[in-house]
């Protein structure tokens, strides 16, 4: 190597930073082995207004799509789960595929553990029995978590994911406090609380404990560690994401989760179905808009202006499954009421005679005899090959 590159070598590169870089945030777990000592961040970006510091979701797990870079560990690919209740009346809004499925296996597994018991199994030999399909089931687990913006004692930043349970301790930790501090919040950024998350069992016995952490400061004296936030807090927080949209990125369709239901884990349906999710979260591009022309400048311009030459085909508008999938099935309920309706004696007096009127061009729609019903009996791959993505070309 020549001295000009020697001199060159250490002004070129920088020292790597841990943690993958300077804008990294962290996703923060709670182990049942380590201290989990967090300091939780009030309400911020989106939030701030809405005095909300943490976010309730729930996502669905159980599906991969192939992973080019390393194909022995598939990506996977979770997604939000739609099914909404009214709590008010109890009512369901909206069912959920995946949640329909899930609750199918759950019956079904049931199901095996009283015959086995009828047949004169033991009730422990009837779960060993059905071990490995509680296992396949648990790959489809439903995680429902409070997201939060917390801080570990290394000082790192991140998103926290809270079961339920632990949600509800901190509340409860966080209403005696104010009581007892003159209604001062415990996440107050001039002071604040740290929370220590105490986690026990495996699986579904897992428990959480959570208590307000302390700190010693000698002679035996203990108090509430102290949850001052910086200006490197503020810098730390700027690099995580807003809770409010955390999870955007992971919304699929009715339609899309009933897709990858019926495909039975197949990557191939689960890439096309996230591939056109994706595509479609994208923006479109906004063009730059124009001011318009004066009625005068404008009647002047129509005047001067040759007929314009025909102009190009536009490409075919994106199609919204979902919407088309209801007017087939409106389509095929209406002929099937007509089919089914008696015919009514012709009237006495002669028809008029009405000119003709060219009928309106109309989408092809499935074949008149084939139900909706039928559709969902389809194999994924013929399904969704009768509506195909409008943005492929």
């Amino acid at each position: 190597m020549s001295n000009e590159n020697n001199e060159n070598f250490d002004d070129f590169f920088g020292q790597a930073k841990a943690g993958g870089g300077e804008f990294a945030w962290k996703n923060h777990s709670i182990s049942d082995k380590e201290p989990n000592v967090f300091r939780i961040a009030p309400p911020v970006k989106s939030l701030k207004t809405a005095g909300r510091w943490s976010v309730y979701d729930a996502l669905h797990y159980g599906y991969t799509i192939p992973n080019t870079e390393n194909p022995d560990k598939p990506r996977h690919k979770p997604f939000r789960c739609i099914f909404k209740k009214n709590r008010a009346n109890g009512l369901i809004e909206q069912d959920c595929p995946e949640c329909n499925l899930l609750e199918s296996k759950e019956n079904e597994i049931k199901a095996l553990v009283a015959a086995q018991v009828a047949q004169g199994k033991s009730p422990e030999e009837a779960e060993e029995f059905v071990k490995g399909a509680k296992r396949l089931l648990r790959e489809h687990n439903l995680d429902k978590k409070h997201y939060v913006l917390a801080k570990n004692l290394a000082g790192e930043w991140g998103v926290l994911k809270l079961p339920i349970k632990a949600k509800q301790a901190i509340d409860t930790l966080m209403e005696k406090y104010m009581k007892e501090n003159d209604g001062r919040h415990a996440l107050d950024p001039s002071g604040g609380l740290w929370f220590e998350i105490t986690r026990t069992g495996k699986g579904l016995q897992t428990t959480y404990t959570v208590a307000i952490a302390m700190e010693n400061l000698g002679g035996g004296n203990m108090r509430y560690r102290s949850g001052v936030l910086t200006g490197l807090d503020i810098e730390g927080i700027k690099k995580c994401p807003d809770l409010a949209t955390l999870n955007d990125n992971k919304n699929l369709t009715y339609d899309q989760i009933l897709a990858l239901v019926r495909s039975n884990g197949d990557p191939a349906i689960a890439q096309q179905v996230f591939g056109a999710s994706s595509r479609r979260a994208q923006p479109a591009a906004t063009p730059a808009a124009t001011p318009a022309p004066s009625p005068v400048t404008a009647a002047a311009a129509v005047a001067a202006t040759p007929p314009p030459a025909p102009a190009p085909v536009a490409a075919a508008p994106v199609v919204d499954q979902a919407a088309l999938i209801a007017q087939l099935q409106a389509q095929l309920a209406a002929a099937q009421a007509a089919a089914a309706a008696p015919a009514s004696p012709a009237p006495v007096a002669a028809p008029v005679q009405a000119a003709p009127t060219p009928a309106a061009p109309t989408p092809a729609p499935a074949p008149a005899s084939t139900a909706f019903a039928d559709l969902m009996k389809l194999d994924p791959k013929q399904f969704l090959s009768m509506f195909p993505d409008p943005n492929k070309k």
